[in-house]
This record gives C-alpha cells, structure tokens and sequence, in this order.
C-alpha cells in the first residue's frame, strides 16, 4: 500500500474478527484544521492498529505493520488520504510519524520481553525522505525505545524511493548505516529503473496487492508475481507479497518464491491487545524464524558499502 494511505489504513473486518471499519467518503469528508490533528496528537485521540506478516514456510509472524487510526468524536473513521494530506500541508506529517514510530516501537518492546521477536514496520512519506534530519529522528526514538534497530522497519513507496533526488539517497543510507531495514512497497506500480533499484539500500521487496490479490485466476499475474519474486530474491531481498487474500493466494505466492504474505487470510489490522490475544490464540511460538527476518549478509555488504561510498562523495 501507498505511505500515504498505509499511515493511515483504514481496513474492513477479516479473519481476525472485529467490527468492520468505515472511513468518510471523499464526498463527505469533514473540515479539520492543523489545530484539529494537533488537538488530536496532544489528547491522546489516535491509536496504533498492527497488520502481522506471516512466514511462508514456517507460518510464523516474522513482523508487523503499524497503521495509524484517528476515529473522531463526531466524524467518526477519518479518510486517511484526507488526513495525511492535512498533517502534509501542516507540517505535522514528521510528528506523526514520529509518533507512530515511538508507539509502534513500545508496543515492539513489550512483545519482545513476552518472547515474540518479529520487525515492527511504520510507513514514510516523501516529505520525510527529504527532510535531512528525518534519519537523526528515527535512530533517537529506536535509541529511547531500546529495542534493537534490526527490528524496525520503514517502508517506502516505489515512486518515491527510486529517485535521483539526493536527499532522498542521503536519508536512506544513513537509516541503513543506522542498521534500520528498508522496505520499498507497492513494487511494480513505480516503473522502476532495476539499475536505480540495485543501487539503493533495501532489504525487503513487497509486491503491491493489484498484482497479487488477482494471481490465481490470472496467469499472466502469476508470472508478474514470479518475476518480482525472482528479482527481489536474486538482489537479496526479502519479497513480500501484499494483498493475500484467500488461501489459493497464500499458496499460489509461496509456490512462486516469496518469503512472507501480508493480508486478510492472515489478519486485519488489530489493535496491540487484541493482537497479543490473537497470537495466543492462533498457537504463534514465541520466537521468530530468522531467516525471513536477516537478510542475506552478501546483499547488506553490498548495501553498506554502497551506503559509505555515496556518503564520502
């Protein structure tokens, strides 16, 4: 999913169980003001949900994806387009994320001292890559939270992660330096230059769901999905593929080579409670399978040294 919309995703109910969530139509979509989002992040109004990803082989979470959630008093599940695109035109868009990420990474560590070990991922937005002291910010708050920068994540979208901009590569090398993993989402939808995509520092490939959700009555997907799996393995990437809706889905992408599914036929979004009493109840072993977690140590030498060089010019 896009960083705009998963920052904020707003999803229907699923396997997890739960009540299902409706957002306001762009039709009816309420007037907030930077004062209303600012209120809102000050009183405590917004909530974390998580999405679990699951282990192809092992059927274990390996990690979670953290999505915000502001469900107004009055208007109810907020558009999340709509939201994001207020904290963007408002300068807020750092501190919410930032707040996400301190959330996400607390929550992180009470699973973790419960013996679940898995990656916690939080969504950035463009505004973020280019901000020069948005990687500064994420080694402070993972330093604070004490769970170790292995263990996060931060997903970016296709378009705006394969870019000449500099900032953008400055930022992405120092996360790495910092030893954060990145993720570039919604691959295939960015028209991505494959020079550009070896160049760059990521650690996890995740297939963007109108490839995936489709691929078991569509050939010409499934060799797409392959394809893409194929060329995230061969760089030493974890795939993922996203939008795994059913089991024909989940078995369709294990079969064409990718690491883990994230989807409805694994879970929704839950909050962090419900997540715990969902993995109690689902039988989840309290350790992790590493090796969807680590990537390939050959892939993270090519990316730190790649990340140093550009930093010395």
């Amino acid at each position: 999913m896009s960083a705009e919309a998963a920052l904020l995703d707003l999803h229907g109910p699923e396997r997890a169980g739960g009540e299902p969530e409706t957002a306001t139509s762009p039709a009816h979509e309420p007037t907030l003001t930077a004062a209303d989002l600012r209120q809102a992040l000050a009183n405590n109004r917004l909530r974390v949900h998580y999405q679990p990803l699951m282990d192809l082989k092992s059927g274990k979470v390996c990690s979670v994806e953290a999505l915000l959630r502001w469900k107004h008093p009055e208007y109810g599940n907020l558009n999340p387009e709509m939201v994001v695109d207020l904290a963007d035109r408002s300068g807020l868009i750092g501190a919410l994320t930032d707040w996400v990420m301190t959330t996400a990474l607390k929550d992180c560590a009470e699973w973790r001292q419960a013996g679940w070990d898995f990656r916690i991922s939080v969504n950035a937005t463009p505004k973020l890559l280019i901000d020069p002291r948005f990687a500064d910010r994420v080694a402070k708050i993972v330093d604070r939270s004490g769970v170790p920068p292995e263990c996060l994540t931060i997903e970016i979208t296709e378009g705006q992660a394969i870019t000449e901009k500099l900032h953008v590569l400055e930022t992405l090398d120092q996360l790495r330096l910092a030893r954060v993993n990145l993720a570039i989402d919604d691959f295939g939808t960015g028209y991505s230059s494959l020079g550009r995509l070896y160049s760059l520092p990521f650690t996890e490939l995740k297939i963007d769901k109108s490839f995936v959700m489709d691929t078991p009555n569509d050939p010409r997907r499934r060799l797409i999905v392959r394809a893409i799996a194929e060329l995230g393995r061969s760089l030493g990437m974890t795939v993922v593929a996203e939008g795994v809706s059913n089991r024909e889905a989940w078995d369709l992408v294990k079969s064409v080579g990718c690491d883990i599914a994230q989807g409805y036929y694994v879970s929704r979004p839950i909050p962090a409670d419900a997540l715990t009493n969902w993995m109690h109840r689902r039988g989840i072993p309290k350790t992790a399978d590493t090796r969807a977690l680590t990537q390939s140590e050959d892939r993270k030498q090519v990316s730190e040294s790649a990340s140093h060089k550009r930093l010395a010019h």
